[in-house]
């Protein structure tokens, strides 16, 4: 009986309590899926994994003086209770500072004891000194919803209530309510280059308007909605270590709602398509002046359009070759790697003559344009280098096939016909086939 009522009692406190990750929103307008599992930790004595996550408050953190750290786990209790020798008080300790939250039925602090989402320490000369709980242990106390409701693809935030409060700083005497602290983490769909990480110890830490109420800021991949996939590999860091990173649409493409089909989705660059983002399409291929596109070969092209003619638009694509991927080095084609091009999405241009990328160019604005390689392919994959078209390739060859005919039709001719000259000179002795009469 014992043993039964200690499996009840005590067996939970062994373990950290996990909430549901998972969150949807669902309207009329849309529905979006999220869920950050992934980025809940959880405590290992083999590796010395503590099962929680520590960002640092640097607007207030001197090591030398004080400062805060917020401890927290997502979507669960952190897996071990941090510094529980001031965490983790009991009614027997000095509770100064650590009053539990503040029940209004009661009229009354509650005090916690044991599990908490999240933590605020205070240090001082390198010791902790401080401790309060930021939420409640259990789900029932962990709320979810959107970053913005007008832009549901922007993130996902959750948050932690009913922390502990006290009775000078979480009490507003304006309004006579002692507050609970809590803590918000909001999560912002990570899409660019290094939003792959998923430790948000570099996050940003921020105290509200509100008493006793915090916020933390993070941008990953895994904030994403699940209804954008991502491409997850192994890959080389700037310090030649392989990582495992994830990223939305294969970071070709952005996640966002579409109107038509009411849920997210990604929508491709330029060049790729599939649901992923992560098939190569040659058919259209989007070029700019700040990123540097591949176009095999080991070659790299940007470029810009041009008004050359002062007609209001945009009638010439300066086009610039590279041999690297930061588009640094020019390469020995054009001038200092540069060439005009005439605007004309039906033209069959090879581009520097390098044979990787042929096709016409369509400028979209001053800082873009997309060279298309339909028009080689209706133009039997003739190319052209510059401002003459295909069409009129395709004129001056018939031109010159006609004089080509004319000319041996003349020279034909010429073989068959009488010589005439017997006939335009008079000469009395010239045998004409005639008698005489007499």
């Amino acid at each position: 009986m014992h043993f039964i009522l200690f499996v009840i009692l005590y067996l939970p406190c062994l373990f950290s309590i996990e909430y549901d990750c998972k969150y949807k929103s669902a309207n009329s307008d849309w529905t979006v899926t999220y869920d950050l599992q992934a980025l809940r930790l959880t405590a290992s004595s083999s590796t010395g994994a503590l099962g929680y996550h520590n960002v640092t408050d640097v607007d207030n953190f001197d090591p030398n003086i004080a400062g805060y750290y917020y401890i927290f786990n997502i979507c669960g209790d952190t897996g071990t209770i941090p510094e529980a020798t001031i965490c983790d008080l009991t009614e027997a300790d000095d509770q100064n500072y650590q009053m539990g939250y503040y029940d209004e039925d009661q009229q009354d602090f509650v005090l916690m004891q044991g599990d908490s989402p999240a933590w605020q320490v205070k240090y001082e000369a390198g010791e902790p000194t401080h401790c309060v709980r930021l939420g409640r242990s259990g789900g029932a106390f962990m709320s979810k919803s959107l970053i913005d409701p007008d832009f549901p693809t922007r993130g996902v935030a959750y948050e932690y209530i009913e922390g502990d409060s006290d009775s000078s700083g979480c009490f507003s005497a304006q309004t006579g309510v002692h507050h609970n602290r809590n803590f918000r983490m909001e999560f912002y769909c990570g899409q660019e280059e290094g939003d792959e990480l998923v430790d948000p110890s570099n996050a940003e830490i921020t105290e509200e308007d509100a008493l006793c109420s915090y916020t933390m800021k993070f941008t990953t991949v895994e904030a994403c909605p699940l209804e954008c996939p991502r491409i997850c590999g192994e890959t080389t860091n700037d310090d030649g270590e392989s990582e495992y990173r994830c990223k939305v649409c294969n970071g070709e493409g952005h996640c966002q709602l579409d109107a038509g089909l009411k849920v997210p989705r990604c929508f491709c660059n330029f060049g790729w398509e599939g649901s992923d983002c992560a098939t190569r399409n040659y058919d259209e291929v989007a070029i700019n002046n700040d990123d540097c596109a591949s176009i095999g070969n080991g070659y790299y092209l940007q470029g810009l359009c041009k008004d050359e003619n002062n007609q209001g638009g945009y009638d010439t694509f300066e086009a610039s070759l590279f041999t690297n991927a930061e588009c640094s080095e020019p390469a020995k084609k054009g001038t200092n790697g540069k060439r005009d091009y005439q605007a004309n999405p039906e033209a069959c241009y090879d581009l520097f003559n390098v044979g990787v990328l042929k096709g016409g160019i369509e400028c979209l604005s001053e800082e873009s344009a997309v060279i298309r390689t339909a028009s080689c392919e209706s133009t039997s994959g003739s190319s052209s280098n510059g401002g003459i078209s295909g069409g009129v390739v395709a004129f001056i060859i018939i031109i010159l096939l006609l004089v080509l005919g004319i000319s041996a039709f003349v020279a034909y001719k010429s073989q068959k016909w009488p010589d005439l000259r017997n006939y335009l000179v008079l000469d009395e002795s010239r045998d004409t086939g005639v008698q005489e009469p007499l």
